[in-house]
């Protein structure tokens, strides 16, 4: 493991500069010419940079001969000045792809599980006062640190503002899962979503019908196709409307269990209270995949900020707003 994030760049850098990229070089080659640059008065062991690189999938390896693999290459695509310090799209890469999921998932994981939201703050935060204990590697919080997810205060940890949707939505998904089992539920937690938007697609155009909306029906819009940010996935009608303005809003939850449980993200929220009664959930359980229908009918909530999460029968986490029947 590494200390520095910013040594995968001069490790790369220097493979590249003995060879293009689809041609092997030895590891010697690699840091001799990594000893040749002095950054900040320190020679780290190269060797370990190198095996960091091989863990990300940005090297791979055959005997005491490297190469820049594609992932590699796209890596240092994102650094067109060819700097030494990690450029934001890097972080971001380096984010996504190997700390909210693949090698380093499970060990970002165990460390934002310490975190508690702040709803007023609207982050999550550690503090060294009246925290846990922190668990997980040291490493890996100085990378978190490094890659500008997380910000050092005095005696404090705290989420930045632009990862807080993402980090709610992992913590929520993934505690203590491997990656493999993380991957695998996403990508069928993402089929899941999918059919509980087309079910209750067609059933907000059947029960728009029955209500008169001749015309409504057919001006439904599925705007989580458009606008996945919008916070809600259909806008639709309550009935017939003369000026053909949307007044329901809705979010789909699907779920393979009948059991009602769900999680809405700070986003869902902002845009429920802001919407207040024309706001609706729309709970599909008993989802199928093989032939893509439920088996349960659909549980509706209008205006959930008031009509739920104020009732006990459901409960809040740490890491966000559980919707979940007790």
């Amino acid at each position: 493991m590494i200390i520095r994030l910013a040594e995968l760049n001069r490790v790369l850098l220097a493979a590249t500069a003995i060879a293009p990229p689809s041609e092997s070089v030895t590891q010697a080659s690699v840091v001799q010419q990594c000893e040749t640059i002095v950054i900040d008065s320190v020679l780290p062991d190269h060797y370990l940079s190198i095996q960091f690189a091989e863990s990300l999938e940005f090297l791979s390896s055959k005997d005491d001969r490297i190469t820049v693999s594609e992932s590699g290459k796209e890596f240092l695509d994102l650094n067109p000045e060819k700097s030494y310090e990690l450029t934001s799209d890097q972080k971001r890469m380096l984010i996504r792809k190997h700390y909210f999921s693949g090698r380093y998932c499970n060990a970002t994981i165990e460390i934002l599980g310490c975190f508690t939201k702040v709803y007023d703050a609207q982050t999550f935060r550690w503090s060294d006062v009246d925290s846990l204990p922190m668990k997980g590697d040291p490493l890996i919080i100085e990378h978190l640190i490094q890659l500008e997810l997380l910000n050092r205060l005095p005696s404090i940890l705290e989420v930045k503002s632009e990862y807080v949707d993402a980090v709610a939505n992992l913590l929520a998904e993934g505690k203590g899962w491997t990656p493999k089992a993380l991957e695998e539920y996403l990508a069928e937690r993402k089929e899941i979503g999918e059919i509980a938007e087309e079910l209750m697609l067609a059933h907000e155009k059947e029960r728009v019908r029955t209500a008169g909306g001749k015309v409504e029906c057919s001006c439904i819009s599925h705007i989580s196709k458009l606008r996945p940010d919008a916070g809600y996935d259909i806008a639709s009608f309550d009935g017939e409307s003369r000026g053909m303005v949307h007044d329901r809003f809705i979010e789909v939850k699907g779920a393979k269990s009948s059991k009602t449980r769900f999680y809405m993200s700070d986003n869902e929220i902002k845009v429920a209270k802001n919407l207040k009664e024309k706001y609706w959930i729309y709970f599909i359980g008993g989802i199928n995949k093989k032939t893509r229908t439920a088996t349960n009918t659909p549980v509706l909530f209008q205006n959930p900020v008031d009509t739920v999460l104020s009732n006990p029968k459901y409960k809040i986490t740490p890491q966000g707003v559980l919707i979940e029947e007790l």
